[in-house]
């Protein structure tokens, strides 16, 4: 789903396997990640309406028990015609 150039935004509360494949995997293949804080919806929004082919959210994130709103989220997705997992 991602090439060279494509950017994703998620949380910072993710499962630490996948927190690894952001941090130093996709990174190597040019892929800019952002991670915002889990629960700050704002920011979350502020970076997807700067433009991202995917959006990777948990929720409730394990062990912290952490929220996102997926329908918040999706909805914004679904306008920026990007990939939410």
């Amino acid at each position: 789903f991602l090439r060279p150039g494509d950017r994703v935004v998620s949380i910072k509360d993710t499962y630490g396997g996948t927190n690894k494949i952001f941090t130093e995997f996709l990174p190597k293949l040019d892929i800019e990640i952002e991670l915002c804080e889990t629960g700050n919806h704002e920011t979350m929004e502020n970076e997807i309406k700067k433009g991202c082919r995917l959006i990777h959210l948990e929720t409730p994130t394990n062990p912290t028990v952490k929220i996102t709103d997926i329908e918040r989220i999706a909805e914004l997705a679904r306008e920026q015609d990007a990939l939410l997992v």
